[in-house]
């Protein structure tokens, strides 16, 4: 990267450049050149401590940078539009087009920025600490089980799903000897919502102590304040402060259970690879 280019700059170097005709398109990245982008639909296969973009070595790609189209004249003295890579005073001139292929710039411009904006989001969801996350010192889980693994009135199985007021997620199914785990990351803000309105119950006291026979008791775990209670889901709907706590989280099992692609949107859910 260098600071501005003069018009006299851009015109010399488009000259070491082809004329782009398309992106490079692999497996994992886009490429203009020499210079390439993570696809956002790849990031989860290589976890890093900040997005990144590599033209020749890798390099930390600033959160301000962005493709931008600048016209300028070449030096046979016909009309261009350069593609930079800008970041604050330092540019990059990544490519360019003859004025009347303004639309495949544009077009390479708009895919690669959207990009760019969705590693700072992936980022920002994964890895970077919210401003109000509590520290470490402060974090509790809350431990929530559905069902039963064997039960034949159970028909999910058993499902137990464990949030902390960070935002973390810990989900095992586990049906008939059929396992499957999911972890990653959903909003912290959301998650702290379910602590407050089981902190509005009298939790740790029971909230019941009689129960039909069936699967439809749920076992309700959290170490702030530390203890277990098993109530009704349906009883439990009914109740004040657990009506919350069992619609949500029941409600993020069943997303999780069938894949709800709208309901993990909406949780902002953000799963750790690998898991």
């Amino acid at each position: 990267m260098i600071g501005r280019y003069t018009p006299e700059m851009m015109a010399n170097v488009a000259e070491l450049l082809p004329e782009l005709e398309r992106l490079g398109d692999s497996e994992y990245e886009w490429a203009i050149e020499g210079i390439t982008i993570w696809k956002s639909s790849r990031l989860a296969s290589r976890p890093m401590s900040v997005p990144t973009y590599r033209r020749g070595y890798t390099f930390e790609l600033p959160e301000d940078m962005r493709f931008v189209s600048v016209p300028f004249t070449r030096l046979d003295g016909s009309r261009a539009i350069a593609v930079v890579l800008r970041s604050g005073t330092e540019e990059l001139l990544a490519a360019w087009v003859r004025e009347a292929n303004g639309d495949v710039a544009e077009a390479a411009i708009r895919l690669l920025n959207r990009e760019i904006e969705a590693a700072w989001d992936y980022h920002r969801k994964t890895l970077a600490p919210a401003a109000d996350e509590p520290p470490a010192s402060e974090r509790a889980w809350l431990t929530f089980e559905q069902g039963s693994e064997e039960a034949p009135d159970a028909p999910w199985g058993l499902q137990r799903l464990r949030i902390s007021n960070a935002g973390d997620l810990r989900y095992e199914h586990r049906n008939r000897g059929r396992n499957r785990t999911v972890s990653g990351r959903i909003d912290p803000a959301r998650c702290r919502r379910v602590f407050e309105a089981l902190s509005s119950t009298a939790f740790p006291a029971p909230p019941q102590t009689s129960f039909l026979p069936g699967a439809s008791g749920l076992v309700i775990e959290c170490d702030a304040p530390r203890g277990r209670v098993i109530v009704d889901y349906f009883d439990g709907l009914k109740m004040d402060g657990y009506r919350d706590v069992i619609s949500e989280l029941s409600g993020l099992n069943a997303a999780l259970r069938t894949g709800d692609k709208t309901a993990f949107s909406e949780w902002g859910l953000v799963e750790t690879p690998g898991a």
